[in-house]
């Protein structure tokens, strides 16, 4: 029963025309009240099956992917989520991590300097030292 509370305020919220505004903070505490990620992940697909244009959604589901490092997911869930909101250097970020776990580091070079150059004009949680650093090694390994 636990588990059905917070979908159902999920959904509740998410019937609203706000969700990609107001109602974020409102579905991530929500979705945060379940045990296991595993409920997360069931919560959050049901969402995004309900709003698939909802870009924070997209969002949480490939940190939650990532959390358990499964990078081809987590990249795809990323790469929805800067479709649908593009210029967010978070998803960018995250995007360009997933990429450099599955090897496709011109890729991932590529969406960490989109970030870098994003996160310079907009709030962000990433270290920018860290991804610069990241690129710099994935540049010079490049051919």
């Amino acid at each position: 029963m636990q588990r059905a509370i917070p979908l159902c305020l999920c959904l509740a919220l998410s019937s609203t025309t706000a969700v990609a505004d107001g109602a974020a903070p409102f579905i991530h505490s929500a979705l945060s009240l379940a045990v296991a990620d595993d409920d997360q992940e069931s919560q959050l697909r049901e969402l995004i099956a309900t709003h698939p244009g909802n870009a924070e959604l997209q969002f949480r589901l490939g940190s939650l992917l990532s959390r358990e490092q499964r990078w081809a997911e987590a990249r795809q869930a990323y790469a929805s989520a800067n479709a649908l909101a593009p210029e967010q250097a978070d998803t960018l970020y995250n995007l360009a991590v997933c990429l450099d776990h599955l090897e496709q580091t011109v890729a991932a070079s590529h969406y960490y300097q989109g970030a870098l150059e994003l996160a310079a004009e907009q709030a962000h949680n990433f270290r920018q030292a860290a991804a610069h650093q990241r690129l710099t090694q994935l540049r010079a390994a490049l051919p």
